[in-house]
């Protein structure tokens, strides 16, 4: 069953179980890189938001053999737990002056992202985009972001460079940075992904220098490296200029140049893991980026 049908015969179903007071559609929702996500909605005559409720991953599980009524029981629990316990009252979102201290920065593949860039706000960094998005704290829906288009910055009356002047310090003091050894974080996988996992069972020393660079989030944390001075902070503490491998959106790897790397090597690395390992809507670059020390620039290096 393709994607599209198991989204319509879901729709159909739980259309029938909640009955007249319900509104039940499917839109297919384009995410970062291009990925395309079927989406259920869900409007109760009780609320003026609702949840996007993403339908692939139930999908899968239908194929591997789960039941189809507990797919569905587990839809609509997803929609209980997803929605706000009162109205939400989005006027604000209308005003540049409310919104303003909240607007931060991420970066996106650019070629990957070509449709969407016609759409949005943006500047071009390499082979990457500087988006700009609200980052919500509410009451009732939790944290998220939005993602700013072209009509919000017409309707607000400003710019790109004036997103850019609030999205440099609200990226920075909202979020922080985050610079943490490699060694650190395989620890904390290993302790809290394997059962019964201690570091004290595994050999860490020696194992390659890198660190990891992002926020506090952990949410498109590879928008660190853009953030001025930052890069050149760390290249003077390490005393050295820097190979960055991009993770995914929300981190890059940071790897002290010592002469002996090879650029293909790494870039073949971050091929590998972005095919194995990283979701594609989560996918920033195939290629290696070198921060000049001397220079204090980024370029792409492979």
């Amino acid at each position: 069953m393709n994607s599209r049908d198991f989204a319509a015969k879901v729709q159909a179903e739980i259309a029938g179980r909640l009955g007249p007071d319900y509104k039940v559609s499917t839109k297919e929702i384009v995410k970062n890189n291009g990925v395309v996500l079927q989406g259920l909605l869900i409007y109760s005559k009780k609320q003026n938001v609702t949840p996007t409720i993403y339908l692939n991953a139930f999908l899968e599980k239908y194929e591997e053999g789960e039941s189809w009524d507990s797919i569905i029981d587990k839809i609509l629990m997803s929609y209980r737990n997803g929605m706000p316990t009162k109205p939400v009252d989005m006027e604000f979102f209308k005003d540049f002056e409310k919104v303003k201290e909240r607007i931060a920065y991420k970066l996106i593949n650019a070629e990957k992202n070509r449709e969407l860039l016609t759409e949005i706000p943006h500047i071009r960094f390499l082979d990457l985009a500087v988006c700009f998005y609200y980052a919500f704290t509410h009451e009732a829906l939790g944290d998220g972001s939005i993602l700013i288009h072209n009509v919000q910055v017409e309707a607000w009356n400003t710019n790109t460079v004036e997103l850019l002047k609030h999205a440099q310090k609200n990226t920075r003091k909202m979020f922080d940075v985050e610079l943490v050894d490699m060694e650190n974080v395989l620890a904390d996988i290993i302790t809290r992904e394997l059962p019964g996992g201690s570091i004290e069972n595994f050999d860490l020393e020696g194992i390659i220098p890198m660190k990891v660079l992002s926020n506090r989030r952990h949410m498109y944390g590879a928008a660190v490296m853009i953030l001025p001075g930052v890069l050149q902070e760390i290249a003077e503490e390490m005393n050295a200029s820097l190979y960055i491998l991009p993770s995914s959106v929300h981190e890059v790897i940071l790897m002290i140049d010592t002469g002996q790397e090879q650029a293909q090597v790494l870039q073949e690395m971050v091929r590998e893991v972005n095919e194995t390992q990283v979701l594609p809507e989560e996918i920033l670059s195939d290629h290696v980026y070198y921060y000049d020390r001397d220079k204090k620039e980024v370029c792409i290096l492979a």
